[in-house]
């Protein structure tokens, strides 16, 4: 049991390193496509409204990350809206029980909003 310990504690150890520096930092890159060759024009907000950024799809977005889903809607009906689940970035957990051993700290994760992310490809269905 010690073993296996001391196995876990070095390897949280060496793996600690923020989602801030491993994970990507506080911007992800999205590619939103759809499922035709058409171009689709588009607005995608965080699901609270802010920050609305106006798209032409295919397009290669830059978003910061939150705890907000991303909405990708059509600005003239083409497609069905989109939702991007923000999910905990797996980068975050090592350095989550890295902070319970007080080794690091997580707070520069929680506030540049590194600890979440979402996926980095995204197709919209023409309707």
């Amino acid at each position: 049991m010690k073993k296996i310990f001391t196995i876990s504690f070095f390897i949280v150890i060496i793996f600690n390193g923020c989602a801030t520096l491993f994970g990507g930092g506080g911007q992800q890159a999205i590619y939103v496509s759809g499922n035709t060759d058409k171009n689709m024009k588009a607005t995608v907000k965080y699901s609270d409204g802010s920050r609305s950024q106006y798209v032409t799809i295919p397009e290669t977005i830059f978003v910061n990350r939150k705890q907000q889903d991303l909405i990708i809607e059509s600005t003239d009906d083409e497609f069905d809206t989109y939702i991007v689940a923000s999910e905990l970035n797996p980068y975050f957990v090592p350095n989550f029980l890295g902070s319970i051993f007080g080794f690091t700290s997580t707070a520069i994760d929680l506030q540049n909003g590194a600890m979440w992310s979402y996926d980095e490809s995204v197709i919209v269905n023409e309707q």
